[in-house]
C-alpha cells in the first residue's frame, strides 16, 4: 500500500533532517522514495514537483551529464506522459535519449525504451496540438 509507504517515507525524512544535511545522499533517497510513492498513489503534480526539486539539486551536485540528473529527467518525462503534458515529456525525454545514446550506446534496451516512450510523447503532443 503505497499511502502506508508515504507516511513512512515522511517519517523518515523528517527524522532525517536533524542528523544530515539536505543535499545528503539519504535524505535525497528519502525524497525520491517519497516521489515514487506519491506517483503510484495517483498523486502526479505532487511526485513531479518533488522531481522537479531533486532536478535542481542533482544538477548543483553532479551536473547535466550525469547520470543522477537524467535518471530524474526520465522519470519526469514519463509523469509528465502520464499527466498528458506531452510537450513537457518530449522535452525531458529527448534530453535523456541524447545522453543514454552518449553514455550507454545505441544498442541499450535503456535507449530503446526511452525511444519508445519519446515517440509515444511525440504523436501524442501533436494530436493534441491538432485539437488546440
Amino acid at each position: 500500500d503505497f499511502k502506508t509507504s508515504v507516511f513512512v517515507y515522511e517519517e523518515a525524512l523528517l527524522l532525517q533532517t536533524s542528523v544530515f544535511r539536505q543535499d545528503s545522499l539519504p535524505m535525497l533517497l528519502s525524497l525520491g522514495n517519497i516521489a515514487y510513492a506519491k506517483a503510484k498513489n495517483g498523486d502526479l503534480i505532487k511526485a513531479i514537483n518533488i522531481y522537479k526539486g531533486l532536478k535542481r539539486t542533482f544538477e548543483v551536485l553532479h551536473g547535466k551529464e550525469s547520470r543522477q540528473y537524467n535518471e530524474i529527467l526520465g522519470l519526469l518525462g514519463n509523469l509528465q506522459t502520464q499527466k498528458g503534458e506531452n510537450k513537457e515529456a518530449v522535452k525531458y525525454l529527448s534530453s535523456v535519449l541524447v545522453w543514454q545514446q552518449q553514455n550507454l550506446g545505441e544498442n541499450s534496451p535503456y535507449v530503446k525504451h526511452t525511444k519508445n516512450s519519446l515517440l509515444t510523447a511525440q504523436v501524442d503532443a501533436e494530436a493534441g496540438s491538432m485539437w488546440a
